[in-house]
């Protein structure tokens, strides 16, 4: 399947089709995963920066659903997937608008906790400053602190 995809495009409809059909897995518990997954996951594979406007809005669509646990948990799969593939495919690209998301979307930073340095060494320079202002973000966010300790964070 080719995706089309374009650094002006708008991703709303991918991203409200993506979180709609992982909710209906989820309520339904089926062991499966979104087909929306693919096209996420083309789009993020060749384009850096359409897939960081994809991976926010899809963030963001966190905000909509109401079950507490389910949106965490719908973070956190965003973050495990999308955002750490995006991190580790294109960390040079995107290094600095992720910074800057990580200090105006407490979702988006609350996700980035969920980010593994998969196929980056911990020295490398992109996954070293990802951590530091991570760190930093998450120290001057209460809000955030607050909800990672309720999710039972060790911090």
């Amino acid at each position: 399947m080719k995706v089309e995809y374009n650094i002006d495009m708008n991703y709303t409809n991918l991203a409200k089709r993506y979180v709609d059909s992982w909710l209906s897995i989820q309520k339904n518990q089926l062991n499966d995963y979104p087909d929306e997954a693919d096209e996420s996951r083309e789009i993020i594979e060749n384009n850096a920066i359409a897939g960081l406007k994809l991976v926010v809005e899809l963030i963001k669509l966190g905000e909509t659903i109401e079950d507490t646990d389910l949106k965490y948990k719908w973070i956190f799969y965003i973050a495990a997937g999308d955002l750490e593939n995006l991190i580790k495919l294109h960390g040079e690209v995107i290094i600095d608008q992720v910074v800057e998301e990580m200090g105006n979307n407490d979702l988006f930073l609350i996700a980035c906790t969920g980010v593994w340095p998969l196929g980056r060494d911990i020295n490398d320079p992109v996954w070293k400053a990802f951590q530091v202002n991570l760190a930093y973000a998450i120290k001057n966010n209460q809000t955030v602190l607050e909800i990672l300790k309720s999710l039972k964070y060790e911090l």
